[in-house]
């Protein structure tokens, strides 16, 4: 009779363990466990080639990228995303931290903004524009206009900061954002993203180098913007100090 009263208490206990691993270590989740989380971020299938988009930029912008690729994504692309979304997640969120740093301490550089754009796998800051429909298949631009005018010029002033360029917006498969125009189809019941995996021309590329970059390189940057963002916190410094910080943090990172 005892026996039959602890079984529920360890299926209790082993549940709540279960969620605890589930909760604060996200590689554990399988099938419908994910998707149950994925449900309570906010991601669930897209019903229109638009909400596909919006919730994209929405996955990005909260840094989940295997929500991103699990529910936005499909084909060749989401090879690459998946191979480099963990360490994507680890570079961006350095970059994040450094960003709040330099906010809450009032400091802020041109140089600094430009780089840590550049460093972003893949920028949350497009707009969509120009969705076209065409019964399961759709096209639309991803719309960077607004970022080159802001950060274009001061670019050029950080050439010498010798940046691995294969670590410059590393998920995506060109150097020179403005417009890239993507596909849309919808697969199963809901709507899926097809992001060219190769451009050719100035600035093009194929996005095999630049995320077996990413999962190199991706720590060491990290350590680098830690380190600058952890002087930062405890000294005082001026834009011209932290600029150069972060210039020799980052040339050593390669």
């Amino acid at each position: 009779m005892r026996a039959v009263k602890v079984i529920p208490v360890v299926l209790i206990l082993a549940t709540l363990v279960a969620a605890g691993v589930f909760t604060f270590v996200p590689s554990t989740r399988f099938g419908p466990v994910k998707g149950f989380y994925f449900k309570m971020a906010g991601f669930t299938p897209a019903k229109t080639p638009e909400e596909a988009l919006e919730k994209f930029k929405k996955a990005l912008e909260k840094r989940n990228y295997e929500a991103a690729s699990s529910l936005y994504i499909t084909g060749d692309y989401k090879e690459f995303i998946d191979r480099g979304g963990p360490d994507a997640k680890i570079l961006v969120t350095a970059v994040d931290d450094l960003r709040s740093v330099m906010k809450s301490r009032n400091i802020s550089s041109d140089k600094v903004d430009t780089a840590l754009f550049l460093l972003t796998p893949f920028p949350d800051s497009f707009k969509v524009s120009k969705v076209t429909t065409d019964g399961d298949s759709a096209t639309a631009y991803l719309d960077w206009s607004e970022d080159v005018r802001r950060y274009g010029a001061t670019t050029s002033q950080i050439k010498d900061w010798r940046v691995n360029v294969n670590m410059t917006n590393s998920l995506m498969p060109c150097t020179n954002l403005s417009l890239i125009q993507v596909g849309l189809k919808k697969e199963g019941g809901s709507w899926k993203i097809v992001i060219p995996v190769e451009i050719t021309g100035v600035g093009g590329r194929h996005m095999r180098e630049p995320v077996e970059a990413l999962r190199k390189n991706a720590g060491n940057y990290r350590e680098a913007l830690r380190r600058v963002t952890d002087d930062l916190k405890t000294d005082a410094t001026t834009k011209e100090n932290l600029e150069n910080a972060l210039k020799l943090a980052l040339e050593q990172s390669n």
